[in-house]
């Protein structure tokens, strides 16, 4: 909120299982002008990526699970 002139600025990340092409992460930025909410949702995203370790588990199409992570700062993943 400190670095974008920002009026409100939201984050939801779902959590459980989700299908192909369903929403994973919501963001949501209001700003009296349109390139700042732009910048600050691009920023949000891209903060949560990196600084929040959340890890997700794929499930392939011949059976095979794998956890991935969502960022190459992330670290190794926890089994």
């Amino acid at each position: 909120m400190k670095k974008f002139p920002m009026v409100k600025a939201l984050a939801v990340h779902r959590v459980g299982t989700l299908e192909i092409s369903e929403c994973a992460v919501v963001t949501l930025t209001a700003s009296a002008h349109r390139e700042a909410a732009f910048d600050a949702n691009r920023y949000l995203i891209d903060s949560i990526k990196a600084r929040v370790p959340i890890w997700k588990q794929e499930t392939y199409a011949t059976g095979e699970v794998e956890w991935t992570s969502p960022c190459p700062n992330c670290g190794p993943v926890p089994h």
